[in-house]
């Protein structure tokens, strides 16, 4: 059943048990029953001035201009009082390159570094979160506020780096994180073997480079349960000899 609204004239689509219905919205209901407007010439609302009403379409409207940009606009009443009409289109349009060009660096390798470090800490589905968030890994305050700070502290990913921490079981931090190149990264993960030898803790590629012996002859000389010494002496050593002194 469809009748014409006593206000805006357009036909609304109601039920017979609906008999005293008259208009088509609560919009046009209000002004149907109330003959004169809720806002006058001079009222602000925002940054909105009304500098003319007038009755028109079933509603009353407002002309009014913003103080951000001297556009003046016929807007409704209803419009103009809610509490989202602190402007016109120019404060939206602000807000929009605002957010936009905050840093310009979106989709950078930098930025996707920082998205990736909190991925890793705290979202559980991420293939790396037991390796990180699972063991208790976090990031600081500072760098989870915004991506801003992160740069401040860290700078541009250089070419060919990536994030890296320095103590593996403490959390991204200024003073944990580095830009590391890929031969740093290796020799500093946590699955890598460590030998500590004259004070000195380094990975078996570490020492390999140092000392000239192969990875795979340190590697054999430590299942052999040899001491440090014979294990990072450059030469061939018979293990079982070396054992039976």
């Amino acid at each position: 059943m469809y009748r014409k609204c006593a206000q805006c004239g357009l036909d609304f689509k109601t039920f017979p048990s609906r008999k005293n219905q008259q208009c088509c919205s609560v919009e046009c209901a209000s002004v149907f029953k109330r003959k004169k407007p809720r806002i006058k010439v001079g009222d602000v609302f925002g940054k909105n001035t009304v500098l003319e009403i007038r009755h028109f379409d079933g509603r009353w409207h407002g002309l009014a201009r913003c103080e951000r940009c001297g556009i003046e606009t016929w807007r409704q009443e209803i419009e103009l009082m809610r509490a989202r009409a602190s402007s016109c289109a120019c404060m939206k349009s602000e807000n929009t390159t605002r957010l936009k060009t905050e840093h310009g660096m979106s989709h950078t390798k930098t930025h996707n570094a920082w998205l990736a470090m909190q991925e890793r800490c705290y979202r559980e589905a991420c293939d790396s979160y037991p390796r990180y968030g699972g063991r208790g890994i976090t990031v600081c305050d500072r760098w989870m506020e915004s991506f801003v700070n992160f740069l401040e502290d860290m700078g541009e990913a250089p070419e060919g780096h990536s994030l890296d921490r320095i103590d593996n079981d403490g959390m991204y931090s200024p003073e944990n994180c580095r830009w590391a190149d890929p031969k740093t990264q290796a020799n500093n993960t946590s699955v890598n073997t460590r030998i500590e030898f004259n004070g000195q803790s380094r990975t078996v590629a570490q020492w390999a480079e140092e000392t000239g012996i192969g990875r795979t002859t340190i590697h054999y000389r430590l299942g052999a349960n040899m001491p440090t010494d014979l294990v990072l002496k450059p030469g061939r050593i018979n293990p079982y000899a070396e054992g039976r002194r």
